[in-house]
């Protein structure tokens, strides 16, 4: 080993923390970015739609499969957050949702709203099968504190809201 050879210098390790704090940070920048991205395209995508003859019917369509609605009901407004869930709502008002500041303006005397959360847990298959009374009831079911039987209506009426 040559003595007059400069000694190489070990790279400290706050370099290397100081890289993964840069690394973390810029993807959640990005995460962030991208969200805000997507949320804008989003937007004026609904907005083309709505404003659209037969726009807002197409939109409730994608997420509410129906061949007619019940008399008083009209297509009001829907969308969709990829992984998480669908929602659609019919109004009774025939221009859809109001663009009012009060949210008593969304519905006239009725409305409905369709919510459907994607699956996480679970087998989804199951259910479907013990809904449909071809398959027994399945071991996680009862984690959520939600029980029916067979046949049992649940609820028939009209809700005061």
């Amino acid at each position: 080993m040559d003595p007059n050879r400069p000694r190489r210098q070990s790279t400290s390790p706050w370099v290397y923390v100081g890289c993964g704090c840069a690394a973390i940070a810029f993807l959640i920048v990005a995460g962030i970015a991208g969200m805000a991205w997507w949320g804008v395209r989003k937007g004026k995508e609904l907005e083309k739609a709505y404003s659209t003859p037969g726009g807002r019917e197409k939109m409730v369509r994608g997420v509410l499969a129906y061949d007619k609605l019940p008399a008083g009901y009209h297509p009001g407004v829907s969308f969709s957050i990829p992984m998480v869930m669908d929602i659609a709502i019919l109004t009774d008002q025939k221009e859809g949702i109001s663009e009012g500041p009060d949210e008593r303006d969304q519905f006239d005397e009725r409305g409905f709203i369709y919510l459907s959360v994607h699956s996480w847990v679970g087998n989804e298959a199951e259910l479907r099968r013990y809904v449909r009374g071809e398959g027994k009831r399945p071991e996680w079911f009862g984690e959520g504190d939600t029980d029916f039987q067979e046949g049992e209506i649940l609820r028939r009426g009209s809700v005061q809201a």
